[in-house]
């Protein structure tokens, strides 16, 4: 008797599509590694669109979203031709791919864009400081005129309020992920003492700690 096999091969016609999300955060490590600019002088696209992966790089992750249900309804077609007793083929799907979805790793960014970006990613990283405008203006190397007058144009907000948004972001996290005191959690995302950050946020939220973590 033949036998009978089924055998569909997945292939993007995208070059590189071998490099799946996953696979694509040992991409972005390398790339910090080497201070190549994301996607300034290297653009980086997964395969998969996992949301968590891709969300989880900075810059986001650009990333090909394979057909999944197509193939699927593929693959049923020819099992059940096999189940009918048909010979085995091999199949080929040389347009399985659903989608590109294009994030910041891959999207061109202009020169405006790209300082401000560069701001952004300083602030995200740096927030457990006590960072301050100077700190964000020295390390674009602009003056504070045009560094302010850039994320007026792009952000829509001062270099101060990006700077207080990371830094809510961050007390945030510590209050969703752990039961630390609030003091520890003070010391720990740069400010002076608890009482200094207990008015922060209940400036920056319209609530005090205590009450967002109980929520």
């Amino acid at each position: 008797m033949e036998q009978q096999y089924l055998n569909i091969a997945i292939v993007p016609n995208i070059a590189g599509a071998s490099v799946r999300d996953r696979a694509a955060l040992a991409v972005f490590d390398a790339c910090r590694r080497l201070k190549l600019d994301i996607p300034g002088q290297v653009a980086i696209l997964g395969v998969d669109n996992d949301e968590l992966i891709c969300s989880s790089t900075n810059p986001p992750l650009s990333s090909i979203l394979p057909d999944h249900v197509g193939i699927g309804f593929r693959a049923a077609q020819e099992l059940d031709r096999l189940l009918r007793g048909k010979s085995g083929v091999s199949i080929v799907l040389p347009d399985s791919v659903k989608d590109l979805v294009l994030r910041d790793s891959t999207r061109v960014i202009p020169p405006a864009g790209r300082l401000v970006q560069t701001a952004l990613s300083f602030i995200e990283v740096n927030a457990a400081r006590n960072l301050r405008v100077g700190d964000v203006v020295r390390h674009l190397g602009v003056s504070r005129r045009l560094a302010d007058l850039r994320f007026r144009q792009i952000q829509h907000e001062s270099i101060l309020q990006a700077i207080s948004r990371a830094r809510i972001r961050l007390v945030k996290k510590r209050l969703l992920a752990t039961r630390d005191p609030l003091a520890h959690i003070a010391a720990d995302c740069g400010f002076r003492s608890g009482a200094a950050l207990a008015r922060f946020f209940a400036r920056e939220t319209g609530t005090t700690m205590t009450a967002w973590r109980r929520k």
